[in-house]
């Protein structure tokens, strides 16, 4: 049995989502092991959705593309103007309205 450092304490993780799953789940763990409460702190109630980290150049999930590092920007930057372009896609939420300052 791991030794219980945080017996009775709580600690609190602040996310909201787009996190990336393991930054949380794996600390969560820790505290937990340690003997203390993990407790979620978010912007809004409710579940909130992390996501998978894949070590590949440029990652797309329904019109959201993202990628590593600098050196990944140029393939970043074709599949962007891709996406950009086929428009709003299935599952996606509502647009958000920029405002000017």
């Amino acid at each position: 049995m791991a030794e219980q450092k945080l017996k009775g304490k709580t600690i609190s993780f602040l996310a909201t989502d787009m996190f990336e799953q393991v930054e949380l789940t794996e600390p969560w763990k820790a505290v937990e092991e340690a003997g203390g409460k993990p407790e979620l702190v978010s912007l809004k109630p409710g579940e909130i959705q992390g996501f998978n980290h894949y070590d590949k150049e440029v990652v797309v999930d329904q019109g959201l593309v993202t990628s590593r590092k600098p050196a990944d920007l140029p393939a970043f930057n074709r599949k962007m103007t891709e996406e950009f372009s086929e428009g709003k896609h299935a599952g996606q939420k509502a647009e958000a309205k920029a405002t000017a300052s």
